[in-house]
């Protein structure tokens, strides 16, 4: 009777219980904010992504930088080298010295004081992880000779091409094209690896720089996703290709802009191939009539095999980086995917996901 009771009472706690943070545990709400409350809740809720540092600094320590950019010895804050104009909604300019974020002074290395003292130094990033949902950040900058307070800005979450988080942002997909693996670059995928060489991780680092807005090729092409041969798995269609760990840069002379977009590409040449295996099957099989196979048979004729150099193919062109091509016939590659699926009990020629409805990136 007494273990009952306590379960009652235990019962009741929870039921009567605010969503204010008293019960951290709780588990039937179905929101929750950037500021921890109900912090513990693993199986449910919708996160808001804490926003990212909207532009890039250069410390002021050295005196030549300084008398280049005109900084006066008693300005102290960074300079800023590159800004995310869409973040900020033009606040901030490259070239301009933060000198202030919110109340805090800079020092010329990015820090600040924090919660009082001497000794309490601190990036002064971390003032954005700890602002709440939809609060402002206000910039204080040495621009033209002045110091300015911009506008209030609510800063949110930049997006990468190079996922970060597992199953947040970085989702386990893939796709065959015949006997090669796809998969969207990620970073735990780069680093913690050991195959990726210097040429893939140069292209990583040098992308890294790159705000979305800036996610063009030559051609104006937008990039959304950067695309990773990672395996070439052994079939007859892959004989001597070796070029594993490389980045997909076009199908069929077509940009890559995702791996979604190489999997529409894909099966759209799987489509045109189908297409047309079935239109010769049905011209072969009006041509040999039963007449025409009698006087074959009679006068013991033999059909003579088509010639393989005269034959259309089709063919799937993979451009991969630094001017290297991946080539394979489109019904070659198509059985390729048959064998290589069933050899080793993979269900799916592909998995690729919407995004994760659980985590709010604006």
């Amino acid at each position: 009777q007494q273990q009952q009771q306590q379960q009652q009472q235990q019962q009741q706690v929870e039921s009567t219980t605010d969503t204010k943070g008293e019960n951290g545990n709780k588990k039937n709400s179905d929101t929750m904010d950037t500021n921890g409350e109900n912090g513990n809740k693993k199986n449910k809720g919708i996160y808001t992504m804490a926003s990212s540092t909207p532009y890039r600094y250069t410390r002021l320590f050295n005196r030549s930088l300084r008398l280049a950019h005109k900084v006066p010895d008693h300005i102290e804050g960074v300079l800023l080298n590159s800004v995310c104009d869409t973040a900020v909604q033009g606040q901030l300019q490259v070239g301009d010295v933060l000198t202030k974020v919110d109340d805090y002074q800079l020092e010329s290395d990015g820090q600040i004081y924090f919660r009082g003292g001497d000794e309490n130094l601190i990036q002064h990033e971390f003032v954005f992880a700890g602002k709440g949902y939809q609060e402002p950040v206000r910039f204080t900058v040495f621009r033209d000779g002045k110091l300015v307070e911009c506008e209030p800005v609510v800063l949110h979450h930049i997006p990468r091409r190079f996922t970060l988080y597992p199953e947040v942002d970085h989702r386990e997909e893939y796709l065959f094209i015949g006997p090669a693996l796809f998969v969207p670059a990620s970073y735990g995928l780069i680093y913690q690896g050991k195959e990726p060489d210097s040429i893939l991780k140069g292209s990583i680092k040098k992308d890294s720089y790159l705000w979305p807005h800036e996610w063009k090729n030559e051609e104006g092409t937008t990039i959304d996703q950067f695309v990773l041969l990672i395996k070439i798995m052994a079939h007859d269609a892959s004989f001597d290709y070796k070029r594993a760990w490389s980045r997909v840069t076009e199908y069929n002379g077509v940009p890559v802009q995702s791996l979604k977009h190489l999997r529409d590409l894909w099966n759209e040449s799987r489509q045109i191939a189908e297409q047309e295996a079935e239109e010769e099957k049905k011209k072969k099989k009006k041509q040999q009539s039963a007449d025409e196979k009698a006087t074959e048979e009679a006068a013991g004729t033999t059909t003579t095999k088509e010639d393989e150099t005269t034959k259309e193919y089709k063919f799937a062109r993979i451009g991969l980086e630094c001017s290297e091509e991946l080539v394979f016939e489109v019904n070659t590659a198509m059985q390729a995917e048959e064998d290589v699926m069933k050899a080793h009990n993979i269900p799916k020629k592909s998995v690729i996901l919407p995004p994760n409805p659980r985590y709010v990136w604006k």
